[in-house]
């Protein structure tokens, strides 16, 4: 369970493990930015495989488009 991007719960074999990340850290760290650019450089270096598919990378985009466009079309915005 991850909530407001600041806190995960992981619960496996029966144990609840809460995960926070420390009260300086950047949200642009928080969010992963600085760890995604990383990794893409790394696999563009090295011709590595990304870790995420190009299509679910892709997927992940067009479900975030859909949300904004939904909650825009709720308050009365265009996009």
């Amino acid at each position: 369970i991850v909530e407001n991007l600041s806190a995960t719960t992981r619960f496996q074999a029966g144990e609840e493990k809460r995960m926070l990340f420390g009260d300086w850290e950047s949200t642009l760290h928080r969010r992963g930015f600085p760890q995604i650019i990383s990794h893409f450089i790394d696999c563009v270096s090295t011709r590595a495989t990304p870790s995420i598919s190009l299509a679910d990378a892709l997927k992940t985009h067009e479900i975030c488009e859909r949300v904004v466009a939904e909650i825009a079309g709720q308050r009365g915005f265009e996009n």
